[in-house]
This record gives structure tokens, sequence and C-alpha cells, in this order.
């Protein structure tokens, strides 16, 4: 789940706010998955930037209240109350990525979200 302070004007503002001065995102693994490949900051930003446009469509940004809800099962109904108030007033996006190529091993274990409010949420 990530928060944006205020939507990305487009792609471009999107790659900025991500990924200001890097070129290339390094998966975490690198040298010990022969399948895990840097790749290229503005790819990963126009990925992330379809999927907010996806999300948009269908009515998200949701409040934070509703997007945390639909995130129940991942967090402890505590934890949940916390987020809620951490979060209030952002733009919540939620994101998921398998690890099951190296595109996918990168963006879910890599830095991508290292520059903004983001939590990560696991499922294994």
């Amino acid at each position: 789940m990530v928060a944006f302070d205020k939507l990305p004007e487009d792609v471009y503002a999107l790659h900025k706010l991500l990924f200001e001065g890097r070129h290339y995102i390094e998966p975490p693994d690198k040298w010990g998955d022969p399948e895990s490949v840097a790749i290229n900051s503005f790819d990963a930003a126009l990925d992330i930037w379809k999927e907010i446009q996806k999300q948009i469509e269908i009515g998200i940004p949701l409040t934070t209240k509703d997007l945390m809800y639909r995130l129940y099962y991942d967090f402890e109904e505590k934890d949940l109350e916390q987020l809620i108030k951490k979060y209030k007033g952002k733009h919540l996006f939620h994101f998921n990525y398998e690890d099951d190529t190296a595109w996918g091993r990168t963006m879910e274990k890599g830095d991508v979200f290292q520059n903004v409010p983001h939590e990560k949420i696991s499922h294994h």
C-alpha cells in the first residue's frame, strides 16, 4: 500500500517522486538469484502509473478507512486503526507484485517505494 500526499500529475512526475536520480532499480537478491535483474526505473514508473489509472477508473483512491478495511485480513485490528490515523487524508493505492518473475521480484522486494510513505504486506 502506497500513500501519496497528492496524486502525481503524470508519469514523469511519478518517476521523479519515486526514483529521483536513479535510472535502475536493483533487485535485493541479485547476487543470490541469477534470474533477478535490474529494471529501468522509468519502466517501473510507467507500470505503477498504469495501475494508478486503472484504480482511479474503478473508484480508487478510496478513503483511508475504506482501503484499510479492504486490506483488513493483512492487519490486526489495533494495527489497522493506527494505520487509518497515520494515513488520513492521503491518496492510497494498493499494488500487488508476485515474486515468480524477475520483474515481480524486483518490484516486490526492491526499494521501489522508498521515497514515499508505504506499508509492505507480505503473504508468505
